[in-house]
């Protein structure tokens, strides 16, 4: 499955790299995969519920309202400018986390921002609009199942008086909040509002939104090695030149004072010689002397 994202577009670059694996590996994924995953999901799984790949398009007001954050430099939130741009390069909300070191919960927060001030169009899933309510905070896991046509309006209000404690006709039924929760997420499963394994995956999936997670194929990170690498080759040889110059340095110092050693020793060979012909003289002038005083 191709997306319409840009070339080196993380999510597209993964599959790249699963693709390119032979036919056996990839099946040996896919039956582990199956064997994750539960069998009601697989066969209501669609690529456009799908909350990662969905890709938000701008409409028209969002469009004028980059152009004007971009041409009169505005006073504006650069999280919603940095999220809009990446709407407008036609990135899925998996890149444009990836892109933005942020949180999935800080992204989906930030596009119900955009669908409220009408920059981004409104999505056609239910699954995928009430999934961005969820794990922003918004809604409670019961509000979701209500959303996304699991409950009916009876169910949804009969869960809601649950949840508030003035609609309860006893004190003692009002458990503390954790407990609460817990109790609801079992009378859901008791109820087959959702399975076990959904469950889980819901939790999971808001976990995992409230942190910030690289994830990267292994072509990705080999490029960031090899990128790390040929850094530190260049760091390397920048101190390699800085070296070399140095010792260019050193020679030189070198070959300047052996050239004044040499300069010395001359001189002072040229002493030498002038001393001996001093000494010889005055030994001459001594003979001569002796020869007087005779």
């Amino acid at each position: 499955m191709k997306f319409k994202n840009r070339q080196n577009s993380q999510f597209q670059q993964i599959l790249d790299d699963i693709n390119s694996f032979p036919p056996w590996v990839k099946e040996a994924i896919l039956l582990n995969l199956k064997g994750e995953l539960d069998r009601n999901t697989l066969k209501t799984l669609k690529a456009e519920d799908c909350i990662f790949l969905y890709v938000p398009k701008l409409t028209d007001a969002g469009e004028m309202f980059l152009k004007s954050c971009q041409s009169n430099n505005r006073q504006i939130d650069q999280r919603l400018y940095h999220f809009l741009m990446a709407v407008h390069k036609e990135n899925n909300l998996f890149d444009i986390t990836q892109d933005n070191n942020s949180t999935f919960q800080n992204i989906c927060n930030i596009l119900i921002s955009g669908w409220k001030n009408g920059f981004i169009q409104p999505t056609f899933s239910k699954k995928i609009h009430s999934m961005v309510y969820f794990l922003a905070g918004k809604i409670d896991i019961g509000e979701y199942l209500f959303r996304i046509g699991r409950m009916t309006k009876q169910q949804f209000y009969w869960y809601t008086s649950m949840q508030n404690p003035e609609m309860v006709l006893f004190e003692e039924d009002v458990d503390n909040t954790e407990q609460q929760k817990i109790n609801m997420e079992k009378t859901f499963l008791n109820l087959g509002y959702l399975s076990q394994y959904e469950l889980q995956d819901l939790k999971a999936l808001q976990e995992f939104s409230k942190s910030k997670v690289k994830i990267k194929s292994p072509s990705l990170i080999l490029l960031d090695k090899i990128k790390n690498l040929n850094e530190q080759i260049v760091t390397l040889n920048i101190s390699n030149n800085r070296l070399k110059e140095e010792k260019q340095r050193i020679i030189e110092e070198k070959d300047h004072y052996i050239k004044r050693i040499n300069t010395l020793v001359n001189s002072i060979q040229s002493l030498n010689n002038e001393k001996t012909m001093y000494i010889r003289e005055i030994n001459s002038l001594k003979e001569e002397l002796k020869k007087w005083l005779k």
